[in-house]
């Protein structure tokens, strides 16, 4: 008898996949929890052998094999980046949750099981947001966890969260009859969490975009015209209500303004991460950018160009480029850009072969990255790629499989 077919091997194989599912409950709000899970899930999947299988899984999955092909990219500029060894291992050591894709795949490899790392997920952002009231209504210190009343690590993942648990909830309102008015309800608390409550900017962007991928889902050609139309319904109707929002749009207006009307594009921005000391430093990253267009400075290497680039002037100094698709234009150049957008672009294609409820999950996700991606650094530095990657690797596990009988998607 194989070890794998043994009793031993089959618990310590559910164990992972349990773990998985603790792992992904911990997304959000706790780092400490979500290593040790998914560092224990890891080592039951690496235990209980049959690499054959596992690897024709994860190799005949579209998703996992754009994942390890990027990564492998970034592996190579570090072989001629003009960073020092330390800058290019911490780099790809940011870069490597990229293989949380393939190795979810391979272990969420049942359906019973992707399905509770689906409800582990949503009932995970209901929390946050339950967290984020008990804040509101003084149960918990205003400091606890992050800013304002976010719960999840910083302000901007606990947006980008609440925007797609809000997406969730209007789509299943939209689709499941049976449990609209619960999904109305919480769609109202989470509206009112994500605009009223909390300031992360990115979020409202990824939401605004959701809305605009529902409506398609629903009504096809149609659908633009509506989602037009209420992006400018809610927006004006967010800025008359909404102080929060107001403020944050004003603010962001100004120092757009402020920053196109300075003669030497000096920082006006008076904390990291403004909106003028994003765009100065878009606008020397292109620079950058310019100087090696084709296979970039090499993995790592936007720090060290960048400090070059702006030593001498008046200027706050990141640690990237607060921008994903021009820091990987930075290492890897244009070629290494275009092997980025084609990994969404399949990835969004892939979703085709799914079912409505993970087809809903899987397009959020990566609208998520696609959107969060224009103002931060959402793969390598962020809370976000972190969720990206795992979810990715839980919603792409469902793809039909070449040998699965019968080939059909399956539901949630």
């Amino acid at each position: 008898m194989a070890w794998r077919d043994t009793v031993w091997s089959r618990r310590i194989d559910a164990t992972g996949k349990g773990l998985a599912v603790i792992s992904i409950f911990s997304l959000p709000f706790s780092t400490t929890l979500f290593a040790v899970a998914s560092s224990l899930s890891v080592l039951a999947w690496l235990a209980t052998g049959d690499w054959a299988g596992k690897l024709f899984r994860i190799w005949e999955n579209p998703v996992a094999r754009y994942a390890i092909v990027f990564f492998g990219l970034l592996c190579l500029g570090g072989l001629y980046s003009s960073a020092g060894f330390e800058d290019v291992r911490a780099v790809l050591g940011k870069y490597s949750k990229l293989l949380y894709i393939p190795v979810v795949i391979s272990i969420l490899d049942q359906t019973e099981w992707r399905t509770r790392a689906y409800a582990s997920f949503v009932v995970s952002m209901g929390f946050v947001l339950l967290l984020s009231y008990a804040k509101l209504l003084g149960l918990l210190p205003l400091d606890a966890f992050a800013e304002d009343y976010s719960i999840a690590k910083t302000h901007i993942l606990h947006g980008v969260l609440m925007a797609l648990l809000l997406y969730l909830l209007l789509s299943w309102a939209l689709r499941h009859p049976r449990w609209r008015w619960p999904c109305v309800l919480g769609a109202v608390l989470t509206a009112y969490n994500l605009f009223f409550m909390t300031s992360g900017r990115t979020g409202w962007v990824v939401f605004f975009v959701l809305v605009g991928a529902l409506c398609l889902q629903q009504w096809r050609w149609r659908g633009a015209l509506v989602a037009s139309l209420l992006a400018v319904t809610l927006v004006g109707s967010l800025y008359a209500t909404s102080a929060v929002f107001e403020e944050r749009v004003h603010l962001a207006v100004n120092e757009i303004h402020e920053f196109s009307s300075s003669v030497d594009r000096k920082s006006n921005a008076s904390a990291e991460g403004g909106v003028s000391l994003r765009l100065e430093h878009y606008l020397n990253t292109l620079t950058l950018i310019a100087r090696h267009p084709v296979f970039g400075g090499g993995t790592g290497s936007w720090k060290k160009e960048y400090a070059e680039l702006v030593s001498g002037r008046e200027t706050i100094k990141l640690s990237d480029a607060h921008n994903e698709y021009l820091m990987i234009a930075t290492q890897l150049g244009l070629a290494g850009l275009v092997v980025y957008l084609v990994m969404l672009i399949r990835q969004w294609r892939a979703t085709a072969a799914l079912t409505p409820d993970w087809r809903v999950l899987a397009q959020g996700i990566v609208a998520m990255m696609a959107v969060a991606g224009l103002f931060n650094t959402s793969l390598l530095y962020t809370h976000e790629g972190k969720v990206y990657t795992v979810m990715a690797g839980v919603v792409f596990a469902a793809l039909p499989r070449r040998r699965a009988t019968p080939s059909t998607p399956e539901s949630v």
